[in-house]
């Protein structure tokens, strides 16, 4: 193939998902979970609106977005999960439920923001990977797939800034800012779209079998799977993995 374009996922590829949770545990400080139920119960709660009553909305939410992110492969933001959760609270009081427009701005920068507030670390050899990479091969684009599920797209940005590999990509897709996530086709169109190029002339490097390997295979692209961090996956014996960042060398070296 001629190698135009590598595109990588973030969480578990880029960046280990939820490292910044050893942070939190280390400092004695709640975890995202139980920060998230924090901020829903202190915005929802009321004299007529319980603790329990709000726990069930949040259940209905991430139901409901559940089925959007796996079955309609959409990852809605963050104010769309607050409307689900007053729709359920509305039915519940037999009345339209929703919260004060300037609480809920508030709210919704909390929870995107997240992420953003205690360190998160990269995934081991990748940032010596992009350094050499690039400069080896400056003619071939580099770009990121990535989802978003509370963080949305210019937190995934900030994040990436901040462990200092933002600099080696020049594209970007995330489902948020896209409007659909992996595996639909949708989300890897609107990155090849950006380079210019053919799905035959891309790589994409993720480590969810279906999301990351099958859809770029069924988008027409060659999918290599990362292992770095979980390396438990079933997988064919066809299939491109590598468990450290020092064999994607030669992986991609087949393909160039």
């Amino acid at each position: 193939m001629a190698l135009k374009l590598l595109s990588f996922d973030v969480w578990d590829t880029l960046i280990i998902d939820d490292s910044d949770e050893l942070y939190r545990k280390k400092n004695g400080l709640p975890s995202k979970s139980e920060e998230r139920e924090d901020l829903y119960l202190n915005a929802y709660c009321s004299p007529n609106i319980s603790p329990e009553l709000v726990r069930e909305a949040m259940s209905f939410m991430q139901e409901s977005f559940t089925h959007q992110w796996k079955n309609k492969f959409k990852t809605p933001g963050v104010r769309w999960r607050l409307n689900e959760l007053e729709k359920f609270l509305g039915r519940s009081q037999k009345k339209p439920f929703v919260l004060d427009e300037e609480v809920k701005k508030m709210l919704i920068s909390s929870l995107e923001e997240m992420e953003l507030k205690y360190p998160i670390k990269p995934m081991p050899g990748a940032k010596e990977f992009l350094m050499q990479w690039r400069s080896t091969y400056p003619e071939i684009k580099v770009g990121i797939i990535s989802d978003a599920i509370y963080s949305p797209g210019r937190c995934i940005r900030k994040i990436l800034e901040n462990v200092e590999l933002v600099e080696y990509f020049d594209y970007f897709s995330f489902s948020d800012e896209v409007g659909a996530s992996k595996p639909s086709s949708k989300i890897f169109s609107y990155l090849m779209n950006q380079a210019s190029v053919m799905p035959n002339e891309i790589v994409h490097i993720g480590d969810r079998i279906a999301n990351d390997i099958v859809g770029a295979e069924e988008f027409g692209a060659v999918g290599v799977l990362c292992q770095v961090h979980q390396q438990n996956q079933e997988k064919s014996m066809e299939m491109k993995a590598f468990d450290q960042y020092v064999q994607l060398n030669s992986i991609l070296g087949e393909l160039i």
